[in-house]
């Protein structure tokens, strides 16, 4: 509906001469509203993605040290966590 090309075409997003008439404003408001629309669940698809991620390595830890794999692999939970904290920043970073 509204691919990459559409998005990077600048001219969509402004007037290109003063004299602008209703039907053009209401284009322009109109390629925003889908702009925004794209990016939101484009966004909202990410953030699902790595929250499950998170879950699931959350999850992982009492399995992992109800089988004392902790106990044999001393920086694993800090793996875990460390992994849990990079996810946390790179979803701020990407947003």
């Amino acid at each position: 509906m509204f691919g990459n090309e559409k998005i990077k075409d600048i001219t969509l997003y402004y007037a290109v001469t003063d004299k602008i008439t209703i039907k053009d404003y209401d284009k322009i408001v109109s390629n925003y509203i889908q702009y925004y629309n794209f990016r939101a669940r484009r966004c909202k698809a990410g953030f699902y993605c790595l929250t499950v991620i998170k879950l699931l390595i959350i999850s992982f830890i009492p399995i992992f040290d109800a089988m004392e794999i902790f106990d044999k692999i001393h920086w694993g939970i800090t793996a875990f966590s460390s992994g849990i904290f990079l996810l946390n920043l790179f979803w701020k970073c990407a947003g």
